[in-house]
């Protein structure tokens, strides 16, 4: 990973005021969260104690991992041979298991090899962080915000990109879902039960949990969960297709590093 992607701009960044309108509208109030370091243990505080938010649970491609997944795919797919059928378009269906999208493309196609396959690319040729990634992991480890994520991977390909980013400290390994340690999926209204089980053991009811993802899946997952959801625009999705897809505009940003903003400002 280049050091580029390891070092993402912090929240202590300046950001001018014209930058901060055209991004985020009304958000020029919090626009300190992102300017002086300083400032930076105030700002934990305030956050601390002036929001309701007690866990963030993460989607993992798309929103923490700058990475569709879908030029492996595409990649596999090649050397397997396989065509994209007509009208197909693999950012259709980003969020699914691996292996509903593999059989829905191709009936016949062993999909266990396939996936083998894509994760042994993901993990040969691992993607960067999201900008702002570790800047924002930091400043919820700091606020006691708890972390977790769900993912549509498995845990072979999951924990070890984890642990290659060094990011795997920052969450609560009871709130790490892979693919394969849950009986439930993305998009189903019980895919999020066992991270609300975990998390109701810590005293966290749903009402203080926000989930954040890049895909459709992820906002019916949180939905059908009782849980509120914000979608990123560094997936699948812009800000144009989620307003097309229903989501609200004032729960969308463009990337997790204005979580901060939003949370202060709508949670």
């Amino acid at each position: 990973m280049s050091n580029g992607a390891r070092q993402p701009r912090g929240l202590a960044e300046p950001v001018g005021k014209a930058l901060l309108q055209k991004r985020l509208p009304g958000a020029i109030f919090f626009v300190r969260l992102r300017m002086l370091n300083l400032e930076k243990g105030i700002t934990q505080m305030a956050f601390k104690f002036n929001t309701g938010l007690k866990a963030v649970i993460f989607d993992f491609d798309g929103t923490i991992l700058n990475s569709k997944r879908d030029g492996n795919f595409h990649e596999v797919a090649k050397l397997r041979k396989l065509k994209i059928p007509a009208g197909e378009r693999l950012e259709n269906h980003l969020g699914m298991p691996a292996k509903c999208i593999i059989k829905t493309f191709w009936p016949e196609e062993n999909a266990e090899q396939f996936l083998q396959l894509w994760e042994q690319l993901d993990l040969s040729q691992p993607s960067p962080l999201i900008t702002d990634t570790l800047n924002i992991l930091n400043f919820f480890q700091n606020s006691l915000i708890q972390m977790g994520i769900l993912s549509s991977r498995r845990s072979s390909s999951l924990f070890p990109l984890l642990r290659y980013c060094q990011i795997i400290e920052y969450f609560n390994p009871k709130l790490l879902q892979a693919i394969d340690t849950w009986d439930y999926h993305k998009p189903h209204i019980k895919a999020l039960d066992n991270i609300l089980l975990r998390l109701a053991e810590l005293g966290i009811t749903k009402e203080g949990i926000l989930y954040v993802g890049d895909a459709v899946v992820d906002w019916q997952c949180a939905s059908g969960a009782g849980v509120r959801f914000v979608g990123v625009e560094t997936g699948v999705l812009n800000r144009t297709a989620w307003k097309i897809r229903g989501l609200e505009s004032k729960n969308i940003i463009p990337d997790i590093g204005w979580l901060p903003v939003w949370i202060l400002k709508h949670f």
